[in-house]
């Protein structure tokens, strides 16, 4: 039996053994100086842009390890997520998973934690003026910086497209009133009414409810021109004629009416794209944008405000369905077919 000193700095404790070899006092002081040593490992292959894990020249400065380790990891923390999920475990805490939990990859109290931490970390970004999204550029207004903010509505484009052309795929790419095909103008329609409430209760995000709940019945596809007239009069002009609907308008409903005649009457009474002169198919349109800003500061209804500013410039008259198309995608699928006609001619 030899006394010997434990070699981990923190220890220095006295041990008796046997063996000739062994230099720590207990399993837990061999592991903590083995994470000592891999940390200088790390920080000298770092200063000598190696890789952390093999001491492989890397050609890169930004990178942490070759292409071989980056494989190897990802490869190795994916089979360890699959287990955890199998065996019905947390990732974080490696505890069985409650029914109670919302969330199927970690426990409650876990899910708790990240989500309360996530927000402490915002608040200071945000206090610091920081993107929360890179968290490195500093920012003007809102969350993100300029770049993240561009390419957070870039993908939310592409998202909100996938999603429609599922949609309309499933609904058969056709409006059920005026049989219109182009999809830039195709719309969902509540079929017995309560778009606007259903709408407001689930966040606005009616494609991706309609996905989520497998295209439950009650709804149909329409072009905005017969929507939102479906809305406004209670039946679409396609349907029914106009003594038919002035029947059953309310007298608020008749006086907007009055209103809106008088204002279509001053900017053309007709659409300025596909030059549709039905007035129940007609709207304005802020020719350089920035129409939702405007209806929101203004307190009243356009017209209103455009009647009491003596019809004011910058404005002209487009139907539902080139308004709409133009405000969402930035622009109308008619100047596209026109100039397809115009380059085959």
């Amino acid at each position: 039996m030899t006394i010997k000193i434990c070699a981990y700095k923190n220890c220095n404790k006295e041990f008796t053994t046997n063996l000739i070899k062994q230099k720590f006092c207990s399993i837990e002081c061999r592991e903590a100086k083995k994470l000592i040593w891999y940390r200088e490992r790390r920080v000298f292959r770092k200063e000598f842009n190696q890789c952390s894990n093999c001491g492989l020249l890397l050609i890169n400065n930004k990178n942490r390890h070759c292409d071989i380790c980056k494989q190897y990891n990802i490869n190795n923390s994916k089979k360890a997520r699959k287990q955890l999920k199998q065996t019905n475990k947390c990732e974080s805490c490696h505890k069985i998973i409650d029914t109670d939990s919302t969330s199927s990859i970690y426990c409650r109290s876990c899910s708790i934690n990240r989500a309360i931490s996530l927000r402490q970390k915002t608040l200071l970004l945000k206090n610091n003026k920081i993107c929360v999204s890179c968290r490195k550029n500093p920012i003007r207004s809102g969350v993100c910086c300029d770049n993240c903010s561009l390419q957070r509505s870039k993908n939310n484009k592409i998202k909100y497209n996938i999603e429609k052309q599922q949609v309309l795929d499933h609904y058969n790419n056709i409006c059920s009133c005026c049989n219109i095909t182009i999809k830039e103008f195709l719309t969902v329609d509540h079929i017995n009414g309560g778009g606007k409430a259903h709408r407001k209760s689930i966040g606005g995000a009616i494609y991706k409810w309609l996905i989520k709940n497998k295209f439950p019945s009650g709804f149909q596809l329409l072009c905005y021109n017969c929507n939102f007239a479906k809305g406004h009069y209670i039946v679409c002009p396609h349907i029914k004629d106009e003594e038919f609907i002035s029947d059953r308008l309310t007298s608020g409903v008749k006086h907007n009416r009055r209103l809106k005649i008088k204002i279509m009457t001053y900017y053309g009474n007709k659409c300025v794209c596909c030059l549709e002169n039905n007035i129940k198919f007609l709207s304005i349109d802020h020719i350089n944008g920035s129409g939702r800003k405007h209806t929101q500061s203004i307190n009243s209804s356009l017209y209103r405000w455009l009647y009491n500013n003596n019809y004011p410039e910058g404005y002209q008259v487009l139907c539902f369905n080139c308004n709409c198309s133009k405000g969402m995608g930035g622009f109308c699928p008619h100047k596209k077919l026109n100039k397809n006609e115009e380059m085959n001619d």
